[in-house]
């Protein structure tokens, strides 16, 4: 039965949050509600743009509520609803701003890998440019011992190769 009760409260809970006259109490007569929190109850719907929950009080003073009493209930009400939208702003923001941190990471560890990628292709140029007037030079010489060193420099420009 207590299961049951609770579905019934959200039940009747949502359908006062639905009601349009958000800025008066509604007195909880004969209703799930009214059995749960007993005697005395008055329900405010908490809204900030968008119904969020209610606020249920028991009072020890007699329904209806009188008209000061009733202000002050519903600016209580409206200060709740406001703190918990805060909150709930509050929280999101921080989850955006731990993605956004999360992202930046990201791109600073892209950019130092996209640099390092960038500096190793400008020194195997720069090293291609200093082999190639050289093999171009010990091509033109007739020495067994030239050819020796020719074939350890075609060696490794094939290995360079490769690797880039």
């Amino acid at each position: 039965p207590v299961a049951i009760a609770a579905e019934e409260a959200e039940d009747e809970a949502r359908c006062l949050l639905d009601r349009t006259e958000c800025s008066s109490p509604t007195p909880l007569a004969g209703g799930v509600l009214a059995r749960l929190l007993g005697e005395g109850c008055v329900v405010f719907p908490l809204t900030a743009g968008r119904p969020l929950g209610m606020l249920a009080l028991r009072l020890d003073a007699p329904l209806p509520l009188e008209p000061h009493r009733r202000t002050l209930l519903a600016a209580l009400a409206d200060q709740v609803a406001l703190a918990v939208e805060s909150h709930r702003a509050h929280f999101e923001l921080r989850q955006a701003l731990e993605t956004l941190r999360a992202t930046q990471a990201q791109m600073v560890e892209i950019e130092k890998l996209r640099t390092a990628g960038t500096v190793a292709a400008s020194v195997a140029h720069d090293i291609r440019n200093i082999l190639t007037p050289l093999q171009l030079e010990l091509s033109l010489i007739d020495d067994p011992q030239v050819e020796a060193l020719r074939a350890q420099l075609e060696i490794g420009r094939a290995s360079g190769r490769e690797r880039v």
